[in-house]
């Protein structure tokens, strides 16, 4: 019965579909006060094969730097390792990120149990920093 409804409510999304829907998205992220000195996006990528999070949060550089140019690279983590190290050190002081918002990014939820466990050691890297962030 899952599987039946899982399939009757796939849908295929073309390359300028997703780029809008990703464009409507961005557009939410900078209306709630997301902006180039305290966001960082971080993917779910945490293995050594390719992930469809890396896809979509390279794809969002651009999106955003359609509505500011002072998004950069730093920005946009693809690597859930490396935004760990982000968070740790409470944005970039190189970079000029004092970091409130982090936006966590996956292509596809399943049962939800990445998803579930990238949370909690999200949570758990902010409550190692002094005080969170």
């Amino acid at each position: 019965m899952i599987l039946k409804k899982m399939l009757d409510s796939f849908q295929f999304i073309d390359f300028e579909k997703a780029k809008l829907l990703l464009q409507n998205q961005a557009q939410n992220l900078i209306d709630v006060g997301c902006d180039t000195y305290n966001t960082v996006f971080i993917g779910f990528f945490d293995y050594r094969y390719a992930d469809g999070s890396e896809i979509v949060t390279n794809l969002l550089k651009p999106l955003f730097e359609e509505t500011n140019k002072g998004w950069r690279q730093v920005n946009f983590l693809p690597s859930f390792k490396q935004g760990l190290r982000v968070i740790k050190t409470k944005g970039s002081q190189n970079d000029d990120i004092k970091l409130q918002n982090i936006v966590l990014v996956d292509d596809f939820i399943g049962t939800g149990k990445t998803a579930k466990d990238r949370i909690e050691r999200v949570k758990q890297k902010i409550g190692e920093t002094d005080g969170g962030i």
